[in-house]
């Protein structure tokens, strides 16, 4: 089995240049970087940009961002380490892929029944990321964002996303050899 570092933090703390770091200085040759954010404005655009230039060109990456994908089956046959960069995006687009147009018009209500079926399903796509991960024996490093520091959310689908994003946090924490939170670009060791 592989070894599996994670790197939780704020919005723009730090947490994955940090990430990139311990990659950097990972003994593997080949390194992959697992990306999962999609871009829907110049703004995410440009963050995407920044991450890019950040990382070296050895660095091979993989769009993890849509069920069109390649699975994560394939893209662990390449490299020897991994960072996922991130578990939040990862999370968002599970739970948006599952919803309908309508469901995400602000201000339309989502049944309760409905928000738990959702629910149930991003929760076995997020088992199944970790139970791949645990059986491979490559090494990951995870960045994901901590949401439970804010205030709670005004909505349901808001809520459940923050609950989903710290449930799949809560897994891959008890799963990580390492866990680390970076505040101000500052990491502290946690596990």
């Amino acid at each position: 089995m592989g070894s599996i570092t994670m790197i939780l933090g704020g919005a723009r703390s730090g947490k994955s240049a940090y990430a990139e770091t311990i990659l950097a200085k990972h003994p593997a040759v080949s390194k992959g970087y697992i990306a999962t954010a999609r871009v829907w404005d110049e703004e995410m655009a440009l963050r995407v940009r920044w991450h890019r230039e950040r990382r070296p060109d050895t660095w091979q990456t993989f769009m993890y961002d849509s069920p069109k994908s390649k699975s994560l089956a394939e893209i662990l046959q390449v490299c020897e380490v991994y960072l996922f960069d991130c578990v939040t995006m990862y999370v968002n687009n599970l739970l948006m892929d599952r919803l309908t147009e309508e469901e995400l018009t602000p201000g339309n209500n989502i049944s309760k029944e409905r928000l738990q079926i959702v629910t149930e399903a991003v929760e076995m796509e997020i088992q199944k990321l970790i139970d791949t991960i645990v059986s491979s024996d490559k090494d990951f490093i995870f960045v994901s964002d901590e949401l439970g520091l804010g205030i709670v959310p005004d909505n349901p689908l808001s809520r459940v996303y923050r609950d989903l994003v710290g449930l799949a946090n809560q897994r891959l924490a008890a799963q990580a050899q390492r866990v680390e939170f970076v505040l101000c670009g500052i990491p502290k060791r946690i596990k």
